[in-house]
């Protein structure tokens, strides 16, 4: 079984501001990095992908981790000559310490520096699996967003750059539980809202931009823009004319 999956995350909105849908999108993503990077989840950050359309902002993360990193957890504590009664009984001191640590103090161990002896407690912290903690850190990633304005919808206090209408989340072929912003995450996107207006239920992140080119949508925002600069000079020369 591979220990990565690909991962992709959509936010449907309405339409969001031109002039900074460029910016928004590739924040979106470096934070999103960032907030994975922190969570010491693996993926191969040289192959991600950002996209974005007047609806919508998207990520594609390549070879995400199954599960994050273990970790090492170390805590010192009171010197020593602190943690001890006179009849050797830990201290109130060293007792919290331990409780701090959620062990018992049997389990504490000492360590000794050139500045003096101290109680010390190391553990090594298992990693999560990264479904568990995927739609945290997208959350994470939307709420650090440099956004000039917020707007607010509905009765609650859910506010982003836009009101948002869906949230596809996929860690390989398996929706990431979770909410955003009210949306429970699933596996649909939505085409052209005039040519192909119906939802589109997403294979895996690797089909994604592929089911949403079927839909009369380019996700790629440069794609895009590529792609009318060549429609413009196509019809300038058929009008032996030149485009401006």
């Amino acid at each position: 079984m591979s220990q990565v999956e690909d991962f992709l995350v959509e936010i449907g909105t309405e339409e969001l501001p031109p002039k900074d849908l460029e910016r928004l999108s590739r924040d979106f993503a470096h934070l999103l990095e960032d907030a994975l990077e922190k969570a010491s989840i693996e993926f191969n950050k040289a192959a991600t992908e950002v996209f974005a359309t007047p609806r919508r902002l998207g990520v594609f993360l390549k070879d995400v981790a199954l599960q994050q990193k273990d970790s090492i957890v170390e805590k010192r504590g009171p010197a020593v000559a602190a943690a001890f009664n006179a009849d050797g009984s830990p201290t109130q001191a060293a007792l919290g310490f331990a409780s701090s640590c959620k062990v018992p103090f049997s389990e504490i161990t000492k360590l000794k520096t050139d500045k003096g002896e101290w109680l010390y407690f190391i553990q090594t912290v298992k990693g999560q699996k990264t479904t568990i903690l995927l739609s945290d850190l997208v959350q994470q990633a939307l709420s650090a967003l440099p956004i000039k304005k917020h707007m607010r919808w509905g009765n609650g206090d859910l506010s982003f750059v836009r009101p948002t209408h869906w949230v596809l989340m996929l860690h390989g072929k398996d929706i990431v539980a979770g909410k955003i912003f009210g949306h429970t995450n699933a596996n649909i996107s939505y085409g052209h809202r005039i040519h192909a207006p119906m939802p589109i239920t997403i294979t895996s992140p690797n089909t994604y931009a592929t089911q949403l080119a079927d839909a009369k949508v380019l996700v790629s925002f440069e794609k895009r823009r590529q792609y009318i600069s060549q429609e413009i000079q196509k019809i300038a020369k058929e009008e032996h004319g030149s485009a401006v």
